[in-house]
């Protein structure tokens, strides 16, 4: 199970089930950093429109974590519906 949102350094941060962090991929595909979580069992993250900050549902504990990062998340982009 894995989620993974785009951060506005062009890395993408990714939430891998049972690894208790988030790990970050560079542009090459490389991992740059692990950020480590308070749960075991990340399953989906998401950028705050706030500003530089991540959160990271955890079904280990049943909570959300928010966890400072170095950017912004990429914007979402929605289909249009008729």
């Amino acid at each position: 199970m894995m989620s993974a949102s785009f951060g506005t350094d062009g890395q993408l941060y990714c939430t891998v089930y049972n690894q208790k962090n988030v790990t970050v991929l560079d542009q090459k595909g490389e991992v740059s950093e692990r950020l480590v979580l308070d749960g075991p069992q990340p399953t989906n993250c998401a950028f705050t429109q706030e500003g530089r900050k991540l959160r990271v549902t955890e079904v280990g504990k049943g909570q959300v974590e928010e966890i400072d990062v170095r950017c912004e998340g990429l914007p979402l982009h929605l289909p249009k519906f008729a």
